[in-house]
């Protein structure tokens, strides 16, 4: 006769819940690491021959992972506004700006191609609180192959600051080309009177005014500019030959 009979049915009782519970522990360690990715410093991780290699080469890619929400796109960068920052809220003054007229000329790199244009210098002027800078640039047209022309031409932008998004951007509002009215090579800005400009031929040295506000040639002088005349050779001194009498002319009474 069994004298124990309640310690006989806790026992496995027991034994069955530990089994059971090492079970279930077992299996959230497994589902843990099943879908993540290789941890190498992990304590359970073997270090293979190329275990430090890999593990440099996985941390040169996350770091070089866009971090989400942030853009890559490069800024926008044209003349004047290099970087559009909420405290930027006008233009400033371009480095080595001359006054002229209500501008100012200055010697910048143009934004375009050589196969364009091939420009010599540009004059701007800023408006509106300083919210709009009026450029544009001075030279000649280019050829299908980089070449210069004889056209010269004026090339014109105008851009505003904006807000958006709290950042103070700017905004191209009108481009347009401008060919000089004759075809005499290349202009130059040389000055201005107000927002009238004075453009030179580097080809003839003859002169242009151009209106700003109406966007048109107000005088062209150097399409009628004629050349000075060749100089006329000196005539030589001419000595008529001397009169021979001949012997068998009759005398006149």
């Amino acid at each position: 006769m069994n004298q124990h009979p309640t310690r006989q049915i806790i026992v496995p009782a027991l034994i069955g819940s530990a089994v059971i519970i090492l079970f279930l522990a077992a299996l959230a360690i497994v589902l843990r690491y099943a879908g993540a990715p290789p941890t190498f410093d992990s304590p359970v991780a073997t270090p293979g021959p190329n275990w430090f290699a890999t593990k440099q080469a996985l941390q040169r890619t996350e770091d070089a992972r866009p971090t989400a929400g942030l853009s890559q796109e490069p800024k926008p960068s044209p003349i004047g506004m290099e970087l559009a920052t909420p405290e930027a809220t006008a233009y400033s003054l371009l480095p080595q700006s001359t006054p002229a007229g209500a501008g100012y000329i200055v010697q910048i790199q143009p934004p375009y191609s050589s196969y364009q244009y091939h420009m010599q210098n540009a004059w701007y002027q800023d408006t509106d609180g300083k919210t709009k800078r009026t450029i544009l640039w001075a030279g000649a047209k280019a050829n299908a192959d980089g070449t210069t022309t004889q056209q010269g031409v004026i090339a014109l932008q105008v851009w505003r600051l904006s807000t958006i998004n709290n950042r103070t951007v700017p905004t191209l509002v009108d481009a347009a080309e401008y060919l000089t009215p004759c075809a005499v090579g290349a202009v130059r800005v040389v000055g201005a009177l107000g927002a009238q400009i004075r453009l030179r031929s580097t080809m003839t040295g003859g002169v242009f005014y151009f209106d700003v506000p109406s966007r048109q040639y107000i005088s062209s002088p150097a399409c009628t500019l004629t050349p000075p005349p060749l100089p006329t050779p000196p005539l030589g001194t001419w000595t008529p030959p001397p009169t021979l009498v001949s012997p068998l002319a009759t005398p006149t009474p």
